[in-house]
C-alpha cells in the first residue's frame, strides 16, 4: 500500500531485472495471500472489498483475470475466512481449491477448474464441522486430495480424506479414532497421524 490508500495491491516482482509491477484489477479492494499455480503462469488470490472476500485467478501470460468465488465472507458468515488457499499440482487440469470457516471449525472445501474451455463455476465438495483440514497438491495423482479431522461434539473424532476433484466423495480412514493431528508425506501418497486416545502414529 505504498499511496497510502489502507488498501493493499498485488504486485509481481522480477528477480532478472529488479522491476516491480502493480498488476492492474477492475475492482477496488485488499489483495492478500497470493499464491502461484504450479506452472507459474497464474496467481490465486483473495480480495476483500466492502467486507467481502473472493477470489480471483491473474493470468501473467496475457494479463487477464477470472473471478474463482465470490461472497466467501459477508454479512450473514462475518466470521469465516478462507484458511487455505492453493492451487492442484496437474498443470494440465489447473485446479483451486480453498477451505472456508474459522480455525478449528472449518465449514466447507471447494474447488474451481481453471484454464479449460467450458469450465463450471466454483463447486462445493464437502461441508460440515471439521477440526483440521490439511491440503496436499500431489495427493490423487497430482489432482490434490484433502485430510479432514471431522469434530464430534467439539472433540477431534475420525481422520477423513477427500480428493480436489468434482464429485469426489468424502473417504472415511479412521474409525472410533480422537485424531489429534494429521499430515501429508512430501509426496501425497501417504497419511500419518497421531491418534489422542492412545497417542500412535497411524
Amino acid at each position: 500500500d505504498p499511496a497510502g490508500t489502507g488498501l493493499t495491491n498485488l504486485y509481481i516482482y522480477s528477480k532478472e531485472t529488479g522491476s516491480v509491477q502493480m498488476v492492474a484489477l477492475s475492482m477496488k479492494g485488499s489483495v492478500s495471500h497470493p499464491v502461484w499455480s504450479p506452472d507459474g503462469v497464474r496467481l490465486a488470490f483473495e480480495l476483500t472489498r466492502n467486507g467481502t472476500v473472493s477470489i480471483l485467478d491473474y493470468n501473467t501470460q496475457n494479463g487477464g483475470w477470472l473471478p474463482i468465488a465470490d461472497g466467501i465472507a459477508s454479512q450473514d458468515s462475518v466470521d469465516d475466512s478462507i484458511l487455505t488457499l492453493d492451487w492442484s499440482a496437474d498443470v494440465d487440469m489447473p485446479a483451486i481449491t480453498w477451505s472456508v470457516g474459522t480455525i478449528g471449525h472449518v465449514q466447507s472445501i471447494w474447488v474451481r477448474r481453471v484454464g479449460v474451455a467450458g469450465t463450471v463455476g466454483a463447486q462445493l465438495l464437502t461441508n460440515g464441522d471439521y477440526v483440521q483440514a490439511i491440503y496436499s497438491r500431489n495427493g490423487h495423482g497430482n489432482a490434490g486430495s484433502w485430510l479432514l479431522v471431522s469434530s464430534v461434539i467439539g472433540r477431534p473424532g475420525d481422520l477423513l480424506l477427500i480428493d480436489a476433484v468434482p464429485g469426489a466423495r468424502v473417504i472415511a480412514l479412521t474409525n472410533g479414532k480422537q485424531i489429534g493431528f494429521a499430515w501429508w508425506s512430501p509426496d501425497g501418497t501417504q497419511v500419518d497421524y497421531l491418534d489422542a486416545v492412545s497417542a500412535g502414529v497411524g
